[in-house]
């Protein structure tokens, strides 16, 4: 079946975090149910604004509450074909641990374990199950047929997704970790990514990074 994917076609993606949730603000493990504040709610309307004037084929967002609610409110002024993907949902914690203060959990990804990309504590995502996540989630976008893409995703993951795109399969915890570490994101901060099937770096090349302009 034909995609309608131009082999030759620069793509431009626009990797969006939510905006701010009460998990945010409360320092809380999240799961998928976590709404926007009210804040949150202004940070989506500004980039809502900043998107109207910006060209958009369509909007993928991750199914959590908390992207829905961005995305909801970006296309309240774009008006573009949206949709939801699982592929661009946050890193899961363990069902054990949300609601819980992240601060008094044992064992994150940010603790003792992090450095084994296999190791769970009961059934969250390990660093393994992450990174073939954003590697399929790559794969998906480069074989979309639209040349501009808006997607609404989380800051963990979307982390990730860049990581993938320099290092590819190769990418390590370790890696990782320097990358997570060092390449922080705001609530609704926009990252731009082209997709190039000529550029040398398995096509993608990041331009923007994080830019929060739009909250002033």
């Amino acid at each position: 079946m034909d995609s309608g994917y131009n082999a030759h076609m620069t793509k431009r993606v626009y990797l969006v975090r939510h905006g701010q949730s009460e998990s945010n603000v409360s320092g809380i493990a999240e799961g998928a149910e976590c709404p926007l504040t009210p804040e949150g709610e202004r940070q989506a309307a500004a980039l809502a604004d900043r998107f109207s004037r910006i060209d958009i084929d369509v909007i993928i967002a991750s199914p959590y509450v908390r992207t829905k609610e961005t995305a909801r409110i970006v296309n309240e002024v774009l008006k573009k074909p949206l949709e939801y993907n699982d592929l661009f949902i946050e890193k899961r914690n363990p069902s054990e641990d949300i609601g819980k203060k992240i601060y008094n959990l044992e064992d994150t990804l940010a603790s003792r374990h992090f450095t084994d990309p296999h190791w769970k504590k009961s059934d969250e995502d390990n660093f393994s199950e992450i990174k073939a996540r954003a590697l399929a989630a790559l794969i998906y976008l480069i074989e979309r047929p639209e040349e501009t893409v808006l997607v609404v995703t989380h800051g963990w993951f979307l982390r990730v997704l860049i990581a993938t795109q320099l290092l590819g399969d190769a990418l390590t915890v370790e890696e990782y970790a320097k990358i997570w570490r060092y390449f922080w994101t705001k609530n609704t901060g926009i990252t731009l990514v082209e997709y190039d099937p000529h550029n040398l770096n398995r096509g993608w090349r990041l331009i923007t990074w994080n830019d929060h302009a739009h909250l002033g």
